[in-house]
């Protein structure tokens, strides 16, 4: 599509404009080529995308629930239809449970023990473990969302209208609204933070079991503004981060240290509204993949937001997400396979140039830079995406249109000079 994108004055007086197909001035309407002259708005050419479907891989079906990475660094996907495991160059499928009749299905919760190098993985009413040879099953009511390993390993499942399982190796016992204070038995996510407190999400509210008794946490007793309650999960410090929406409040964003609530400013970024699931990366940063809004990177400083419109997702439909050890994202989708993101670990904030102005900031529509010297110019994301690259002229004054960029905090560098502007 062909637009304005830039546009200038030169030392001489000469108006310039940029366009998608070069560069024209206003005394004659020639395009002048300038320097291998590069422009491109809100780039959807990252190289760290893989989407992995039935087309190009052996992944047996194209909905995939869950995903997790074993002591070797495999990757496993449970799918509607089958086990995968991939190392990175092979796929091993497995369809069935061998000596029985089980056919590997519907696998909506699976975990992985680090300890006993074990795998689990749920179908409806069976829980089904894989040691690398052998098989077994145990049948039990319901089925999970979502299972965790506690230090002694137990499996603990978050089971929808069951309340909350654990499995000790032997037998099943379960937590629900007649033996403990979980407010309702749809139980939809479950984690354990680092102190060994385990926490669920019911519809709605939200519990935690500290070893003995459960606790509730609503508007009542905190300043969670909803019992209704997307998604959480434990970052790197130990904080319990929620994620939910009410009527009157909107979506919202709290982290928990065990003792205060600190709500995540939304001025730094527009939240994602829908069901989600939550990681931290290496560097700490929040990532919250959602079932319906894409996907989202938020800090103490910006945010970043992926969907099926500004990045090489092909949905914005998430069954799960997933970040390993060597700081690779994987993502289960809806129907569309899993897709691999090789995470950039963020940007060092570089000191600001005072000589190098940008206006006005933050910014709506376009930027304005005063007096630029000349030369090649670039703008990137928090993650650093190169959003936008160009070659000026000496300019007293060069624009830039930003309407298009997703908001949150950008980087404007040139030749050393650095500065950072927030997009509304």
């Amino acid at each position: 599509m062909k637009g304005i994108l830039a546009k200038g004055e030169d030392e001489v007086g000469e108006i310039y404009i940029f366009t998608n197909t070069g560069l024209y001035t206003m005394k004659d309407r020639y395009v002048i080529i300038l320097l291998l002259m590069l422009i491109s708005m809100v780039s959807n050419a990252q190289t760290n995308w893989t989407v992995y479907d039935t087309t190009n891989s052996a992944l047996p079906h194209n909905t995939v629930y869950k995903v997790v990475e074993d002591n070797l660094g495999n990757i496993w996907a449970s799918t509607q239809n089958g086990l995968a495991k991939f190392d990175g160059n092979n796929w091993t499928i497995y369809d069935s449970v061998p000596g029985s009749n089980y056919a590997l299905k519907n696998l909506f919760a699976m975990v992985y023990d680090h300890v006993n190098d074990w795998l689990y993985v749920d179908m409806p009413g069976v829980l089904i473990r894989f040691d690398g040879t052998n098989w077994n099953t145990w049948t039990h009511g319901g089925y999970s969302n979502e299972d965790l390993i506690d230090s002694q390993g137990r499996v603990w499942m978050a089971l929808y209208n069951l309340g909350v399982g654990v499995f000790d190796g032997n037998t099943f016992a379960y937590y629900d609204t007649s033996n403990s204070a979980i407010p309702d038995p749809k139980i939809i996510d479950i984690e354990q933070d680092l102190s060994g407190n385990i926490w669920a999400i019911s519809l709605p509210g939200l519990a935690r079991f500290d070893g003995n008794s459960w606790t509730v946490f609503d508007t009542t007793n905190s300043p969670l503004p909803s019992s209704s309650i997307f998604g959480m999960g434990i970052d790197h410090n130990n904080l319990l981060w929620v994620h939910g929406s009410g009527l009157q409040s909107g979506t919202f964003l709290y982290s928990f240290d065990g003792n205060a609530w600190t709500a995540y400013d939304t001025t730094i970024c527009q939240l994602i509204s829908a069901y989600s699931f939550i990681e931290a990366d290496a560097s700490n940063n929040i990532w919250i993949g959602t079932y319906g809004a894409g996907l989202q990177m938020i800090n103490n400083i910006s945010c970043a937001t992926f969907t099926d419109q500004n990045s090489p997702l092909p949905t914005n439909y998430f069954h799960d997400i997933y970040i390993t050890a060597n700081q690779t994202l994987w993502i289960a989708t809806q129907i569309n396979g899993l897709i691999k993101v090789d995470l950039p670990v963020g940007l060092e904030e570089a000191q600001s140039d005072p000589g190098f102005k940008v206006y006005p900031n933050p910014v709506i529509n376009k930027i304005i830079i005063d007096k630029f010297p000349g030369g090649y110019l670039k703008i990137v994301d928090i993650m650093g995406a190169e959003i936008y690259s160009s070659v000026f002229p000496t300019s007293e004054s060069i624009e830039i249109y930003v309407n298009d960029f997703t908001a949150g905090v950008y980087f404007l560098q040139y030749t050393g000079r650095n500065t950072k502007f927030v997009k509304q």
